[in-house]
């Protein structure tokens, strides 16, 4: 179709799981206070499996990852961090942020050594499921591509990284030698 609107919904995606395999539900960050999908479904934030942050780039920023940190605050933490500036906030009395040093965060980073892998893999997979059992109706790619809200994304993103399993989180902090740095701090 010429002269349409080409759809620039843009999210990122902050993924937080500890040594031990357990995972928080994904931090979701869009450039929508409340998009319009949310509210077509009367989506129940509670129960949806993901925490939803908006801001007008739809990037972690102090503004984001503040509030998130401070739900955080109940239980006794350390948390790897890159150097990300979003990361830069202030010390709180349960949680430890621990900066891992520049440019070796790709090496060191647990989730860096497999889990966004193989958080993507599923993720993909996914979006293959959907297209596959939703190509019927539609007429073409175009078409289909113009259907999707950011809920298609998000529950993609849900599935994905419930599917991300307990053992893999385990052996990509054993590879990045997660458990030897924290014992030495």
């Amino acid at each position: 179709m010429k002269g349409g609107k080409k759809v620039t919904e843009r999210i990122s995606v902050m993924l937080c799981c500890s040594a031990s395999g357990e995972k928080l539900p994904p931090l979701v960050i869009g450039r929508s206070r409340k998009p319009r999908a949310f509210t077509k479904v009367k989506l129940d934030f509670k129960k949806a499996g993901f925490t939803w942050a908006n801001n007008i780039k739809a990037w972690i920023t102090k503004a984001v990852f503040t509030p998130w940190l401070k739900e955080l605050n109940e239980k006794r933490l350390l948390l790897l961090l890159d150097n990300a500036s979003g990361h830069k906030v202030d010390s709180l009395s349960h949680v430890k942020l621990v900066f891992l040093p520049p440019k070796q965060t790709s090496i060191i980073q647990p989730l860096d050594q497999g889990i966004i892998k193989t958080f993507q893999a599923h993720e993909s997979a996914a979006k293959a499921d959907h297209r596959r059992e939703n190509r019927e109706n539609f007429q073409n790619l175009e078409e289909y591509k113009r259907s999707l809200t950011v809920l298609h994304s998000i529950k993609w993103i849900v599935k994905a990284w419930s599917e991300v399993n307990s053992s893999t989180i385990r052996n990509c902090f054993r590879k990045a030698g997660a458990f030897h740095m924290v014992e030495n701090m």
